[in-house]
């Protein structure tokens, strides 16, 4: 809404919640996807944030006057409602309002979208343009078991998943080896009478860290890859190893030598997870998938509570066998009182009818839990109506989530208010087939998280689409030379310090320019510098 707002649309935003933030505010309710009470971000508040609003310094009342490097759920809540007030979003925001429909109306070129707010009833209303921001995550998927209709205990998808002390003295089943599997089985740990994990793919496990990584160090800068490296290195987050200087030059080697790139970050990836760890074939860790098309699971205790034997790693459930009895497909069983299917989401676009996405599927490209691909040039625009239908939340890569978003819709205004012209449609669809076909050839090889895109790719295409200036003046053409004599001392900042959100709004350019920008990178860095000295982190 705020990067609409910026170039001049009268933009409103519609929200089934009482809240705004999303699924970062805790919800009690089962049927709403939202963090637990233990959540913590992966990534540090220094590039965990929008572009052009800092994390405050005293964001965290719970915990002091300055937000931890790696902010708990309640904070990145509270960051969220404090940009929304900065940029005077909250009187645009609908709250309580549930779309039914979303449909183009070819006899007046507009948007009809009905909605109702508060159990009201419903009324429609008409749009020049529509932004779909539900992201991928809406539907929760459960698997077809054998048998599950013999089962007499409790079987809830992980969205009903709120407190592990509903789960006390019972045994639980979790399903799945993902993030959100760690952290229910983690959390049930203790609690619960019985811990089972059971899953049929393997998977790399990193957590907090303070192993040396200089040797690895510029290997967590790719941006087309999904794995991240442990939360601290050296005493420091790891995300503090991204460079500009590194980014450019890694970017170039993923986009030209892709085989090599991926082999080694599988090699150096796969090493630094059994240097950490001393993973037992039994956990089933391997095979693990390749770390260009899946996320690692990032868990500070689920191999030290697998050690402890508080959680018991199991083979894929072959069949439901009884009231209680589930049977592993190694012919072992195990009682169990409850089931937690931790198994992600489907996708549901069908309030847009035919201007669903996903409506046309090629049968050879499998994403993750089998969910359906939108077809959208960029991950971004609707093809079918690229000058009026964009969707928000189907981009994956390795960079923080706000500044991709952020960055996206940047372009995205530029793109809708005629500044930047878009392809042809028929170079944009042949731009995405080439998108689903490097994801066939991904999927191929194991599940493929929906949303992926090649990174480099994509923010030089954000680059150019929405005039961030960081190619002129970072790049070695005349106005780079020139920005680097006049300025040596800030280019040498943004070159090698850390590479900050706060660097795509410093230079003058398409999207608005931020004038606190280089304050903010000159501020932060320094901060930087001295907690390294003192080694005081949070």
């Amino acid at each position: 809404m705020k990067n609409l707002l910026e170039v001049g649309f009268n933009v409103v935003g519609f929200d089934k919640h009482a809240y705004v933030g999303g699924l970062w505010n805790f919800n009690e309710q089962k049927d709403a996807i939202s963090v637990l009470h233990s959540t913590v971000a992966n990534g540090s508040k220094h590039r965990g944030c929008f572009t052009d609003f800092p994390f405050p310094d005293d964001l965290d009342i719970d915990h002091g006057t300055e937000t931890p490097d790696f902010p708990p759920a309640a904070d990145m809540h509270r960051y969220l409602v404090s940009y929304a007030k900065h940029f005077g979003i909250l009187p645009r925001a609908q709250l309580n309002t549930v779309v039914h429909r979303a449909e183009w109306n070819p006899d007046t070129g507009l948007w009809d979208i009905e909605t109702t707010t508060d159990g009201d009833p419903s009324i429609v209303r008409s749009f020049d343009k529509v932004v779909y921001s539900m992201g991928p995550d809406q539907i929760p998927n459960i698997p077809s078991i054998p048998g599950l209709d013999l089962f007499e205990g409790e079987a809830a998808h992980s969205i009903a998943f709120k407190r592990p002390e509903e789960w006390t003295g019972k045994r639980v089943l979790v399903v799945g080896f993902g993030n959100t599997a760690a952290d229910v089985a983690c959390e049930l740990a203790g609690t619960a009478e019985k811990v089972y994990l059971s899953h049929r793919n393997g998977s790399i496990v990193v957590g907090q860290s303070d192993i040396n990584l200089h040797n690895f160090g510029f290997l967590g800068t790719a941006t087309n890859h999904k794995s991240q490296l442990p939360r601290w290195v050296d005493n420091k987050p790891v995300d503090h190893i991204r460079t500009y200087r590194k980014g450019v030059f890694l970017d170039q080697l993923s986009r030209y030598a892709p085989g090599i790139w991926t082999k080694l970050m599988n090699k150096v990836i796969l090493g630094l997870r059994d240097k950490l760890y001393d993973l037992k074939p039994e956990w089933g860790f391997d095979p693990a998938p390749s770390v260009n098309q899946a996320r690692p699971i990032i868990s500070d205790y689920l191999v030290d509570l697998l050690s402890r034997e508080q959680i018991n790693s199991m083979p894929p459930i072959q069949q439901i066998t009884s009231a209680q009895q589930v049977e592993f497909t190694d012919g072992t069983t195990a009682d169990v009182d409850a089931i937690i299917w931790c198994t992600g989401y489907t996708v549901d676009y069908s309030i847009l009818g035919k201007s669903d996405p996903t409506i046309y599927q090629e049968s050879r490209i499998r994403s993750a839990n089998g969910r359906k691909i939108p077809r959208l040039y960029q991950n971004l625009l609707s093809l079918e109506h690229p000058e009026s239908l964009a969707f928000m939340g189907n981009l994956s890569f390795m960079n923080p989530a706000f500044l991709m978003f952020d960055l996206a819709t940047m372009a995205l205004g530029q793109v809708w208010s005629g500044r930047s012209p878009l392809p042809p449609q028929e170079e944009m669809i042949k731009a995405v087939d080439k998108q689903h076909q490097w994801i066939a050839e991904l999927a191929a090889k194991g599940a493929v998280t929906p949303g992926l895109v090649k990174g480099a790719d994509w923010l030089d295409w954000v680059e150019e689409t929405a005039g961030l200036g960081m190619k002129e003046n970072l790049g070695y053409g005349m106005q780079g030379w020139w920005f680097w004599m006049s300025n040596r001392s800030l280019c040498k900042v943004l070159m090698d310090g850390l590479l900050l959100p706060f660097h795509y709004r410093l230079f003058d350019g398409k999207r608005k320019k931020w004038d606190g920008a280089e304050e903010a990178i000159l501020k932060v860095n320094e901060e930087l510098r001295v907690k390294n000295e003192t080694k005081k982190w949070q």
